[in-house]
This record gives structure tokens, sequence and C-alpha cells, in this order.
């Protein structure tokens, strides 16, 4: 084996003793040997020794399917066959030191086959006959009522681990944290190839619901804000928790965004093999006959079709009359494809396939989370008046970010709001007034809570306040703060807000404690949330710790290493705007010597997009440097996003990528290394000062 350290291979290394589990190169080597098992079966469909199956005609035969360190054969079940089978795994084993286990192994029949030559087939691999292959990864692989099957274990696991929490020990602000992290990401895996149905998906969503608002056996919480407002985005007003039937659709178009898409994988294959003719006019239309799942993935499959479009790249894919193509204006010509209307190079000019892209995301690659986010499609709340942003990214404890969202949303399980539930209680305020006991009432009308704000710190008098509501005014200061910057207005907001959660604390003491009307506690508890937030950002601030940027991930494009060993020749691109001939010029300038000098030049229209006319000058260099040139390259550039976007591990702006994805097979293509860089430097060339370098 050769093993690649600072980008360079190392000699061969003989290993003199055997490799144990838990080993770092164990896996390694274990996806080696499980490759050499995966060669022999393909030879031996090759060779029709062991012939394996196949759904359609045009789809591929597969004899065997591999994860980890399981395996699943297809094969014929005749005996022939099954000794091929054997002799074959029996060599692997003798070659590799990974055998058969005959206890944990299973073999299943057709119904086709008679009970005594199962029998005899069974007894030459020594394992156990079975009607079911049961569970594997945690959900059922055969049978018929493989889905309804699966869609129950959903609703068990997430029933099992909400009961398995000591629910009754956490706040609702916990419990909010413990459904988005774990519960919501429990029937994920099982739900890109599960349908639920309504039924299945209210009850999963009833569990979540039941646990959030705190129903337990013995008690139940009222619900004061209806689940359709809960499972809008926090942005928009909502808690951010999902509704399992949208999710499970998301999902289940993730498999049809990769069957369309990733022609070379083997579930594209496979079932585009099978069902190629549903896929007309960018619509999948299931046949009478066609399998449950398929069906499934059609009626999922809209929120993928609906916004495919094109990257161009050489325009051999592209027909004139696509639907999702620009219908041409003039009908009468013999042109077919956007190729015979591109001048070979212009568009790519490594001449790449051209592809799909998704619409909804910048990169053109599906997302399940902008697939959710289309499904639903619910618009925000207008009528709070919140900055729903702003509010949840103020420095304050989730348990008081939760008083007030469910504040402004009259969720707040006050006497009046449980009487329009339906509650048979008293609707007066417990504080001895005679108001109606509202969200408004206890923060601002109450003669208690008078005292209050008059002996806070901002000695504010309710009288002098606009002619507005308490949560309206304090809604309006929070939106008219600026969130980027530490101020005077925001420390006001987290008093005010902290200050009307001391209100409603000291209420619930009053009223369930039997606690007094003590002023000052009211005001140090509201004063010890805003003194801790106020002493860790000044700990924030004199830390050096929290001032060192965040590590990012880079494309291998070099290394440190290289770059500093060979001494790169440094290059930079720069451009000038030329006011009367409205045109801008890109060039790429050679930085030796005491005057840089031009390499190469672009001439483009005053209003095209800087990034895209840098980019195709990069693009022009990289492609002009000579295969075998010595040592190695270094290109600045003085756009930040320019330089992320050729280095970073994520896709770049669909506007970009074909012209990135040229410059990046320049690059590998070439013997040199090209590293790409910001400088903010100033530069001059030939007298005219080139900015932002």
């Amino acid at each position: 084996m050769k093993v690649k350290i600072n980008g360079e291979l190392t000699d061969w290394i003989i290993p003199q003793a055997s490799l144990r589990q838990g080993d770092p190169l164990s896996p390694y080597l274990f996806v080696l040997c499980a490759n050499v098992l995966s060669n022999y079966l393909i030879q031996a469909q090759t060779s029709n020794s062991i012939k394996g199956i196949k759904i359609a005609r045009n789809a591929p035969t597969i004899n065997h399917l591999m994860y980890a360190d399981d395996i699943l054969i297809f094969f014929r079940a005749n005996r022939n066959t099954c000794h091929s089978v054997s002799t074959l795994l029996n060599k692997f084993g003798e070659m590799a030191g990974l055998s058969m286990n005959h206890q944990k192994s299973e073999i299943k029949f057709s119904p086709n086959i008679s009970q005594q030559g199962a029998q005899i087939l069974t007894g030459i691999f020594n394992c156990k006959k079975v009607d079911h292959l049961g569970r594997y990864l945690g959900g059922f692989i055969d049978g018929h009522d493989t889905a309804k099957r699966n869609a129950s274990l959903i609703l068990d696991n997430i029933q099992q681990r909400l009961a398995g929490w000591k629910a009754k020990m956490l706040s609702q602000a916990a419990r909010t944290t413990l459904i988005k992290a774990v519960v919501s990401v429990i029937p994920l895996f099982h739900m890109q190839h599960t349908w639920l149905s309504h039924s299945q998906a209210d009850k999963c969503d009833a569990a979540i619901r039941k646990f959030f608002w705190g129903h337990w056996e013995d008690s139940k919480t009222p619900i004061m804000i209806s689940w359709g407002k809960l499972c809008r985005r926090s942005e928009e007003g909502g808690m951010g928790f999902k509704r399992m039937m949208e999710v499970n659709e998301a999902l289940l178009a993730k498999q049809v965004w990769r069957i369309l898409t990733l022609e070379d994988s083997l579930v594209s294959k496979v079932f585009m093999g099978k069902y190629r003719s549903s896929f007309q006019n960018y619509q999948l239309m299931p046949k009478p006959n066609s399998s449950p799942l398929w069906k499934k993935l059609c009626r999922a499959s809209r929120v993928v079709t609906d916004h495919i479009g094109w990257r161009v790249g050489n325009g051999e894919k592209i027909k004139l009359n696509d639907a999702k193509w620009i219908r041409p204006d003039y009908q009468n010509h013999s042109f077919e494809k956007l190729c015979d209307l591109m001048h070979p190079g212009v568009v790519s000019r490594t001449r790449v396939a051209d592809k799909w892209v998704w619409l909804l995301t910048k990169n053109g690659d599906f997302s399940v989370k902008h697939a959710y986010k289309a499904i639903t499609n619910t618009p925000p709340d207008q009528r709070s008046g919140c900055n729903w942003i702003k509010l949840w990214k103020l420095p304050l404890p989730q348990r008081i970010l939760h008083f007030w969202w469910k504040t402004v949303n009259n969720g707040l399980p006050l006497r009046w709001n449980l009487a329009r539930k339906g509650f048979q209680i008293p609707t007066v305020c417990p504080n001895g007034c005679d108001a109606l006991e509202t969200e408004e009432h206890i923060l601002k009308d109450c003669q208690y809570a008078r005292r209050v704000w008059f002996a806070s710190r901002i000695n504010l008098k309710l009288d002098e306040l606009p002619a507005m509501s308490m949560i309206d005014w304090i809604n309006q200061v929070m939106n008219s703060q600026n969130m980027g910057k530490p101020s005077h207005q925001g420390q006001l907001i987290l008093l005010l807000i902290s200050l009307c959660w001391s209100i409603y604390t000291h209420r619930n003491l009053l009223l369930f404690q039997q606690g007094k009307a003590d002023i000052m506690e009211c005001l140090q508890r509201a004063y010890h949330v805003v003194d801790a937030i106020n002493g860790l950002e000044s700990i924030q601030s004199q830390d050096y710790f929290f001032k060192l940027p965040a590590p990012t991930r880079v494309r291998g494009i070099g290394s440190d290493t290289i770059e500093h060993n060979l001494n790169p020749t440094q290059f930079t691109c720069a451009w000038t705007h030329d006011c009367r001939l409205r045109r801008k010029v890109i060039s790429i300038l050679h930085l030796q010597g005491p005057q840089p000098r031009k390499i190469c030049s672009l001439v483009v229209d005053h209003d095209q997009h800087t990034q895209l006319a840098m980019l195709r000058t990069i693009r022009l260099f990289s492609g002009a440097i000579r295969h075998g040139t010595e040592g190695s390259i270094n290109i600045h550039s003085p756009d930040e996003q320019i330089v992320h976007q050729l280095r970073s591990t994520t896709k770049a702006s669909i506007r970009f990528q074909t012209i990135i994805n040229d410059i990046l097979i320049f690059v590998l293509t070439k013997t040199f290394v090209s590293i790409f860089s910001s400088v903010k430097t100033t530069v001059v060339w030939k007298g005219v000062l080139l900015p932002g370098l």
C-alpha cells in the first residue's frame, strides 16, 4: 500500500502483521476486501455462473447488494448455482479470512420452489431458512405490508423516545429543544422510503403536540396555540416544528431527484430502466401496474419537476422545444438542439455536459429543507407586528423568549384566555383588580405592574406611553433596533422583555404558591437575567478566543506545504472601468519587479457582473497556460467571494458553476499548482490605482 502525506505518495509499504478491529486502517482494508468479493460476484454474473435478478428488460441485473459487513446475494434456486455461490464464498474466506457466519446467515426462497427443493438447497449453505428477512437497519425490507409496518415503527419509536424522558421535569423551552433536535430526526431514515398515510402522520404529530403542551396520563395542559401556528417557521412566528406528512413528501422527493439526476447510480438505473416511460414532459405519471413505492415517489415528485432548470454546458442535451427551456421566437428553422446555435467553447471551454439543476437553491442542488418550505408555503403572519428573526436572536434565555412568543400570540394560560377555551373559572385579575386578566392587563394596566414599571431602572410611567398596547410598543422598540451593534436600545429591549417575564412569573407565584406582592423581588429577578447577559458580553469582548475566525474547509487545490516549498509565481486579477466607452477591463497581472506586467485582459460591457467577468478572465488565463509548466502559481483575487467559491467544498452559485468547473479542470489537469487567495493591498498599474487589491 501507499500513503499520501502532504499531497505526495510514499513508497510501497508491505504490512508485516494483520490488523485488528479498531485500527485506523481497518475500515479501509475491509472496504478493499469487500470490493474483491464484489468483483468476484460481478465476474460470476458475466460468466452466467451466478445469475442475478432483473426487474425489467432495460434494468441492470443485480446479483448482490452490500452494506458495511452485510451482503445480500440474489441467485437462481438450483443446485449448480448454489454450489457456485458456496464455492465463491469459501474461496473468498480463505483469501481474506472473512468467512460466512452460518448462525447469522439466512436464506429465503420464492414461493415457486417446493419444500423439498428448498431443504436440499438450504443444506448446501448450512444456514436457516426464513419466510421474511425481518428488520434491517431498523426497518422491514420485505413483505407485502412493509410500508404499513415501517409506519408503525416510526410511531412506536417516537412514542418510546418521548416516554423515556422525564418530561414533567422539563420546561416547555427544553421540550422544544428535544423535539427539534431528537424527536424530529428519529423517523427521517425510514421516511425516505416509506409513505405515511394521513392518519399515520397525524398520530405522529399528535404525539409530539401532546409532549410539547405537557399532556401526561394524570393531567392535561390546555392547548393555547394551534398546531398550525407551531409548525410555522421560527422567522414566521412559529416554533419551527415539522409536519410529518410534508417532511415525508420532501424526503421522498429527494429520492426522485437522485433517480432523475444521478444516472450512473444503481437506484437510477433500476427505476429508470423500468419506469422511464412514466417520465413525460417533466411529469412522473405512474401506470396502474406500477409498484407501490414508485406510485408514492410519483406523488412526491411535483416539488422536484416543477422547479427543474438547465445549467448550460456544451448544449448537446438541451432541445430547443424543451419545456424547461426558453421558447424560440422564430419557429421555422432546422435547428434541434441548443448546441446548433452555440459557438464551441463560449459557455464552457471544457465542453462539460448540460446538467439539470434545482432552481429553489442557489447552487442548484436539491435540498430537503427548501423542498419542505415549498410544500408548506405558509404566508407569514403579519398581524402580530413582531420581527421574529430579531426576537429569536436576542441573547435572552429560551424560557423568556418562549414567554414572549406566547404573549404575542395570546397563548399565555391567563384566566380570560382559559375561559375562551371553555374552562369554567373566574376571569378577573388575581391581584385584586376588577378587570379581565389578559396579557395587556397584567403587563400594563394592573396596579402591581404599574408600580413595577415605575420602580424599575427606566422609571417608566405607563400613562406617558404612546396610544398603543404594551406588547405593540415593545415590539416596535425591538423592530427599530440594530441587531448588529450593541446599543442602549438593545439593552432596553432586554430589560423590557425580562420585566414582563418577571411580572408574569410573580403572578404565578402569587396564584399557585401564595407568594407576596413584593416589587423588589420582581425587579431583582429581571435584573439578574439582564446583568448576567451584560457580564457575559463583557467577558467575550475582552477574551481573544471569541475573536478568532471560525475554521473553514477548502478544496484540495495544492497545500500550504507545497506553496511554501515551491515559492509560487504571483499573479493578481484586477479591473478598471472606462466610463467613456462604458466598458470594464479585467486583467491578469504578473507581480514581478517594481511594475506589474499585464498577461491577459478581457473587455466586457459595463453592466456585466464583476464577479462573472473576473471568473471568465481567470478561466482564460488558466486555460492558456501550457502543460508541463514548472513551479506553482498563486492567483490573487480582490473579491473574497470569488476566492471562497473557488476553494470551498460547497458548490458555487448556478450562474458561476460552469466557469468554475472549467477553472478547476484546467488546474487539476496541468502539472502546476494554482492557489487562489485574496489580498488587501493596493497595486498601481500604469499609473492607474486598482481598487480592492
